[in-house]
């Protein structure tokens, strides 16, 4: 029941505070091995992607706001690659 960030973003940016995050490992039977990265946001929303992109940023905003008590939200958007026209990845920020 988690929302989708990669569908969640082709309406526009989504924000959220997030709160948790977990990493689910995925090994198919048949396949390359792959990790899943759910978040979950203040409002009790769990967010899913398996981009590494949008990871990398958020786990840099997080690991940058631990410890930290002033309340921050995080924007989702799409980007355009500059390495293959016409493909998105998708990123963050904070707010």
């Amino acid at each position: 029941n988690a929302i989708k960030l990669d569908e969640a973003t082709q309406q526009g940016k989504v924000v959220f505070a997030p709160t948790a995050y977990a990493v689910l490992h995925v090994v198919p039977e048949d396949g390359d091995e792959y990790n899943k990265y759910i978040v979950i946001a203040a409002t009790g929303e769990k967010f899913v992607t398996g981009s590494q992109s949008f990871w990398n940023a958020f786990k840099g905003i997080w690991d940058d706001m631990a410890g930290e008590s002033e309340p921050y939200e995080v924007e989702v958007y799409r980007v355009d690659s500059k390495n293959y026209k016409g493909k998105q990845f998708l990123s963050c920020s904070i707010l």
